[in-house]
C-alpha cells in the first residue's frame, strides 16, 4: 500500500507499507529515496512500542498503551521527548482551542526539520496501520 501526503506545502512524501504485520512502514522523499522507516514490536501487544529509524540507525522509540490517552516519541540519542500526543481527555485550559475534539500534538520546535519530519511521520504510520487493521 502506498500513501502520499504533505507535511509542508513544498514537500510531498510517500509512506509505503508492504504486506505482512512485521513489515516496516517506509517513508520516501519526492525522489523515492528512503528517509526513514517505522517498525512495530509485536511482543508488546498491549502497548505501542514503535522503533523509528533513519538511514538504518534507530533514532527514537514511540511508546504508549493501546488503550492509553497519550503516547510520546523519545529521541534515542538525547533520550529527550521529541513528540507528545494526547488523544481525547484534553485539559480544560485547551478546550477553547480544541473545541471540535481535536487531539493535542506537542512537537519540540527546536528540533531539526528532519527530526520533526520523522516524528510526524511516525503518527502517519500509526494512523495508517490502524486504518488498515479496520
Amino acid at each position: 500500500m502506498k500513501m502520499t501526503f504533505q507535511i509542508d506545502p513544498e514537500r510531498q512524501l510517500m509512506l509505503l507499507k508492504k504486506a505482512g504485520m512485521s513489515a516496516p512502514f517506509v517513508l520516501l522523499d519526492e525522489a523515492g529515496e528512503e528517509i526513514g522507516y517505522f517498525t512495530h514490536n509485536w511482543r508488546a501487544f498491549s502497548r505501542f512500542d514503535v522503533q523509528i529509524h533513519y538511514r538504518g540507525e534507530q533514532i527514537a522509540a514511540l511508546n504508549g498503551g493501546i488503550g492509553a490517552l497519550e503516547f510520546k516519541v523519545i529521541d534515542k540519542e538525547s533520550h529527550q521527548q521529541s513528540l507528545f500526543v494526547r488523544t481525547g481527555g484534553v485539559p480544560t485550559e485547551a478546550m477553547e482551542l480544541f473545541s471540535n475534539g481535536a487531539d493535542i500534538i506537542d512537537l519540540d520546535p527546536a528540533m531539526s526539520e528532519q527530526r520533526r519530519l520523522l516524528a510526524l511521520g511516525s503518527l502517519v504510520a500509526l494512523y495508517t496501520y490502524y486504518q488498515i487493521r479496520r
